[in-house]
């Protein structure tokens, strides 16, 4: 038990760091439209880049799993209590009205999630193609980074042709 709670102590202090560096970043003060994503335990704890850059003006968008299709639905959030509740994998997702083909256009910088990354930019996902196939619907300005801790990046990934590389990857 006590080492859970220690690996829980260790991710969320990496997360800080993380967090930190996200809020630091340039486009953090430049861009309008983000997306990010509402955190499992065992990644990168987004919450308080979430709450920054509602409060800073940043329209925020934030995933929500389709199971049937294997898509994520694009949600506008304004407030963490009201517009969020337990997803279908147990995460907070919003259950707000999904955003148009033109809004989506608009999304300027993209946190993403991932089980591994490399230094590349290549990702490896939960094995669904969720992100890879909403990736490629994004304007191809949209800024995509990853979110890794330190153990999480490795050299090299192996990739498949559906696979979008990330712009990069911001870590502890």
């Amino acid at each position: 038990m006590r080492m859970k709670s220690a690996e829980r102590d260790q991710r969320e202090l990496k997360s800080q760091v993380i967090q930190q560096k996200v809020m630091n970043h340039e486009l953090f003060g430049q861009v309008r439209v983000m997306m990010l994503y509402a955190s499992f335990e065992y990644e990168v704890n987004t919450n308080i880049i979430l709450s920054e850059a509602i409060k800073k003006g940043i329209k925020v968008v934030l995933p929500r799993a389709d199971k049937k299709s294997h898509q994520l639905i694009p949600c506008w959030v304004q407030n963490l209590t009201q517009d969020l509740s337990r997803g279908i994998y147990g995460n907070l997702e919003p259950q707000g009205q999904g955003l148009t083909a033109e809004e989506m256009t608009n999304i300027q910088w993209v946190l993403v999630p991932g089980v591994a990354f490399d230094l590349e930019g290549r990702r490896l996902g939960h094995g669904l193609g969720y992100y890879d196939r909403f990736l490629e619907h994004l304007n191809p300005k949209t800024i995509k980074s990853g979110l890794a801790f330190d153990y999480q990046i490795t050299d090299s990934l192996p990739m498949d042709k559906h696979d979008i590389v990330l712009d990069e990857i911001i870590s502890n």
